[in-house]
């Protein structure tokens, strides 16, 4: 089986959720207002024309647009992350000095009922869709 030529394809949905503009009269690529030229793959075939290609890039974008620098900053800390199993006595105890001793006792509890939730893995969890009504006026937090 032949390697794609492409490392990323993105779908229109994605493209206009990140205001991307693919004009191809002008054979640019606009990103938050910073315009990129387009590349022919077929000249981008040689090790030196890709570093070429790169080093032009990286000048033109020296500030990451917004959208795309948020999106990098969430992947890096969720790759980034500590994947190992909590230990979660000691969770509660560093993490949960303003509760009294039995609420952190029922806290410790109920974290110990899931427990293989925190077994330090990542993984699809496969539940029945869940929904919240929110408050009227209350302002949800991603």
């Amino acid at each position: 089986m032949q390697t794609p030529p492409f490392d990323l394809i993105l779908g229109v949905k994605i493209l206009k959720k990140l205001g991307i503009i693919l004009n191809f009269r002008d054979d640019k690529i606009q990103i938050d207002y910073i315009s990129l030229p387009m590349r022919d793959i077929l000249k981008l075939q040689s090790d030196a024309e890709i570093r070429k290609a790169w080093a032009v890039n990286n000048s033109q974008l020296r500030n990451e647009p917004k959208s795309t620098a948020e999106l990098t900053e969430r992947a890096i800390k969720i790759l980034d992350a500590n994947y190992e199993k909590a230990d979660l006595p000691q969770v509660v105890k560093d993490n949960c000095k303003h509760l009294s001793k039995d609420q952190q006792s029922q806290l410790l509890n109920l974290l110990t009922e899931f427990e293989d939730l925190f077994d330090g893995t990542l993984s699809t969890w496969n539940t029945e869709p869940v929904s919240f009504e929110l408050k009227e006026g209350a302002t949800p937090y991603h």
